[in-house]
């Protein structure tokens, strides 16, 4: 069979079709295959956490110059609503990643 032993790109990397969280989760699944499953939960968590409070962080820093910059009084209210929210989401998607593995 002509090309039976070659390798294409969407073998190598995958199905096609195959969406950056499902690579995501396999990642996560290879790498944490020797830990064991409370470290992994555990990590994960903290982990997307940590990446939540230093995306507010520098994202607020922005957000509060470019509102002062404008001197608009609605870029005041958006910079107090989105408060401590971007740390929620990224600790929702840890939990998401820590679950769907069965690193739990």
């Amino acid at each position: 069979m002509p090309g039976a032993g070659r390798t294409t790109a969407a073998s190598a990397s995958g199905a096609y079709g195959e969406s950056g969280l499902e690579r995501l989760l396999q990642a996560v699944e290879l790498w944490a295959s020797g830990l064991p499953g409370w470290v992994v939960t555990v990590g994960l968590i903290l982990g997307a956490a940590a990446i939540g409070w230093l995306s507010e962080k520098v994202c607020a820093r922005w957000l509060r110059g470019a509102a002062t910059r404008k001197k608009a009084e609605w870029g005041d209210m958006f910079v107090a609503a989105i408060h401590r929210m971007p740390v929620l989401w990224f600790l929702s998607a840890g939990v998401y990643v820590a679950v769907t593995t069965g690193g739990y």
